[in-house]
């Protein structure tokens, strides 16, 4: 047993540390996180929506449409949230503007995953004729999808930085203003990407991502 345990912290230690110090994987790590606090206040909606009592989803029916709303707005969109929990945890690491980071995870998470829906009839009391988002494309069900169109939209921001991509203002703009502009030519080609990806070639990166993973 000693024996095994010292080859556990002589040879697996290490390297399981050196992985859990990645920087990808810590920007997963903490992005996720990020959403727990919304993760934890929705699943009591869905608690207070299923409690095993007689008589009790009788009672609660006039007042499940309303209540179910914390939790849509929460467990339902997790992937949106983590997909900017996830940009700006990397953008961190790499010493980029989080905010400019974050936005461009969510654009790319949005049209690689989200694909607008055209109503043409109206349906009374139920849905206008227009184009609508589902929200059911925002959930858990598209984290993995989120985690890595984040990674690579942060990657491509990064790259950009580095490569002196961008447009600088003079040193007298305001930090707020530099950064939005500094983060136009990387929104352009994110934008570029993920759109030509989904509407050009019309290829379901998010769906590929869940099925493999």
């Amino acid at each position: 047993m000693k024996a095994f345990m010292a080859f556990m912290e002589s040879k697996v230690m290490p390297v399981t540390q050196k992985i859990a110090a990645q920087r990808h994987l810590l920007a997963v790590r903490n992005g996720i996180l990020s959403t727990l606090p919304l993760t934890i206040v929705g699943s009591f909606f869905v608690i207070f929506l299923n409690i095993p009592i007689n008589g009790y989803n009788e009672w609660i029916e006039p007042f499940r449409e309303v209540l179910d709303v914390p939790f849509r707005f929460t467990v339902g969109m997790m992937a949106l949230y983590a997909a900017f929990g996830v940009g700006a945890s990397l953008a961190t690491s790499y010493r980029l503007n989080q905010l400019s980071a974050g936005l461009l995870s969510v654009i790319a998470f949005l049209i690689s995953s989200v694909v607008p829906v055209q109503v043409n009839e109206p349906v009374k009391g139920v849905i206008e004729a227009g184009r609508y988002l589902s929200i059911g494309d925002l959930s858990a069900t598209s984290l993995f999808g989120a985690i890595v169109t984040s990674l690579i939209a942060v990657e491509i921001y990064h790259r950009m930085i580095k490569h002196n991509i961008s447009i600088k203002l003079p040193d007298s703009v305001p930090p707020a203003v530099a950064n939005s502009f500094s983060a136009l030519l990387p929104a352009l080609a994110i934008i570029l990407l993920f759109w030509g990806i989904r509407y050009g070639i019309g290829f379901d990166l998010n769906s590929m991502i869940t099925f493999i993973i």
